[in-house]
C-alpha cells in the first residue's frame, strides 16, 4: 500500500509531493510529483503508481530508475519472477480467483 510508497519516496527522493490518484477495485493509486507546474498549471513531471500499472512521465535518472526498480520488486512483486510466464503478482491474482470461486 501507500506506506511502501511513502518509505521509498522519503528514502530515494526526499521531500517530494505525493497525493492519492485513483480508486480501482477498492485499491488506491498515487502520483509522485517530481517537478513544478507548467505554464498551464499541470504537473507533468511525475510517476503514477496504479494497482496494475506504473507510468513514468519523467527522465529515467538514477533516482527514478532506483525508485521504479524498488516498486517493481516490493510493490508489484515482478522483479523476482521465475520467468515461467507468470509473475508473483499473476500467481497471487490466480490464487485469489480460485479462493473466490
Amino acid at each position: 500500500g501507500n506506506i511502501y510508497v511513502t518509505i521509498a519516496k522519503k528514502k530515494i527522493f526526499g521531500d517530494v509531493e505525493i497525493e492519492d490518484a485513483y480508486m480501482y477495485e477498492g485499491k488506491e493509486g498515487v502520483k509522485v510529483f517530481l517537478g513544478p507546474s507548467n505554464e498551464s498549471g499541470r504537473k507533468e513531471e511525475r510517476i503514477d503508481i496504479l494497482p496494475h500499472s506504473l507510468h513514468v512521465w519523467y527522465e529515467f535518472t538514477d533516482k527514478v530508475t532506483e525508485f521504479c526498480d524498488w516498486l517493481l520488486e516490493n510493490v508489484y512483486l515482478v522483479k523476482d519472477a521465475h520467468h515461467k510466464g507468470e509473475t508473483k503478482y499473476e500467481k497471487f491474482r490466480a490464487e485469489k480467483k480460485r479462493e473466490n470461486a
